[in-house]
């Protein structure tokens, strides 16, 4: 599964809060978290899981090419199964902002003279393609995020002010339930 979109919205949260409800409700379930830079070592990891008689999720946090060395390959071979195919006790999930993993259109001259940029996007496509669910998390509107500010109020039995919630999110340029928090 891949969940993308604005920081702060709760992507990671979700997950290991789902893999906690599905604990709760009986499951044997691991939560392995791993960095998607080097992706050998992920290859030798799903081989040390294969056989185990347990299931695994395997839980890459903020990915993006940059942060994974470009291998936007490597990721998609994980995804499918290149050589060695994804053991069957092994879901993956990957959250990551949308701008990382399809960065689409260029908006400088440099950019625009980049030679591979559509083969890039192709790439980065195409590894969106692989997860069979996608989740998007859109940043707040701003009744939306004064809800979320507003709800966490009332829940710890603090004052509710709209001016200040406003200027607090203003101050940290996002409206995120990070920013609500």
């Amino acid at each position: 599964m891949l969940l993308w979109g604005a920081r702060g919205m709760g992507k990671s949260s979700l997950v290991r809060a789902a893999v906690l409800a599905i604990r709760d409700e009986g499951y044997d379930l691991a939560l392995v978290q791993a960095d998607a830079a080097d992706v050998e070592s992920l290859l030798l990891l799903l081989d040390s899981l294969r056989g185990v008689a347990r299931r695994f999720l395997l839980f890459i946090d903020d990915w993006s090419p940059e942060t994974a060395a470009g291998d936007v390959h490597g990721l998609r071979s994980l995804l499918d199964g290149g050589v060695m195919a994804r053991p069957a006790n092994v879901c993956v999930a990957v959250t990551g902002n949308r701008r990382h993993l399809v960065e689409r259109g260029a908006t400088s001259t440099a950019v625009m003279a980049e030679r591979h940029v559509r083969d890039r996007e192709e790439d980065e496509l195409a590894l969106a393609d692989r997860f069979g669910l996608v989740l998007g998390f859109h940043g707040a509107s701003q009744p939306d995020y004064l809800a979320m500010v507003e709800g966490y109020a009332r829940h710890y039995g603090l004052p509710f002010d709209r001016a200040d919630a406003l200027q607090w999110a203003l101050a940290r340029g996002s409206r995120s339930g990070r920013v609500a928090w």
